[in-house]
């Protein structure tokens, strides 16, 4: 279904007690004046309560074709941004985290390290948000400088947009859900400009005047 590479262990389908409003990518809401010793499951995994919910971490972790061993928790200013995880075979370091919402449950991989006490977000990142959506950019050193793929919650693609320092510039590709290209419009600075192409679900070449830009804005 997903177009990451992602094997979850099966503990993170441990059930939760209540929700929070948190997001996937955002840390825990709350502040913690001292953080929870995790509870070790006799498989090794380690379950943090915060705010009557229960996040699970397991020894190790699948993503991006590699396998990732964890590490520490991570608190950073009595807040909670899940534990961190190191590549078995390359000097790569990511958090993970799952959040618990009335949708249901997201989860976060974000690679990246500490520096000067922050979280700086630095390679790829992989978020499945509670609705089945899911999304796939990079960063570089705090910074999104790739393509935003968005996808589905039955796994298609549904737009793919160049990100350069953070802002929508440049080629956004839109497709149906049989995989047809849509259209292709060009954002500049994150506003949408001129619509380059469009098609029909069928790929025939429809007019770009016809097209409305509505059509390619994100939802």
């Amino acid at each position: 279904m997903r177009h990451f590479p992602i094997i979850l262990h099966a503990a993170l389908l441990v059930v939760m007690a209540g929700c929070s409003s948190s997001s996937p990518g955002q840390p825990s809401q709350g502040l913690v004046d001292q953080p929870p010793q995790p509870k070790v499951l006799s498989d090794g995994v380690h379950v943090i309560t915060l705010n009557s919910n229960e996040y699970a971490f397991p020894p190790e972790l699948e993503f991006d074709d590699g396998n990732w061993i964890r590490e520490e928790p991570l608190w950073i200013d009595r807040t909670f941004y899940g534990y961190s995880y190191v590549h078995t075979q390359q000097p790569r370091k990511m958090r993970y985290k799952a959040d618990h919402s009335i949708e249901g449950t997201g989860f976060i991989f974000q690679e990246g390290d500490l520096q000067n006490g922050e979280w700086l977000a630095n390679g790829k990142e992989f978020i499945e948000f509670p609705d089945g959506t899911s999304q796939e950019k990079s960063y570089v050193h705090g910074i999104e400088n790739s393509q935003w793929k968005y996808y589905r919650q039955d796994g298609s693609l549904e737009f793919s947009m160049t990100m350069v320092n953070g802002t929508a510039h440049g080629l956004c590709s839109v497709f149906y859900k049989n995989g047809q290209l849509q259209g292709v419009i060009e954002m500049i600075e994150g506003k949408n400009g001129p619509i380059l192409e469009h098609y029909d679900q069928d790929g025939n070449e429809m007019p770009t005047n016809v097209a409305s830009q509505d059509l390619f804005k994100m939802q």
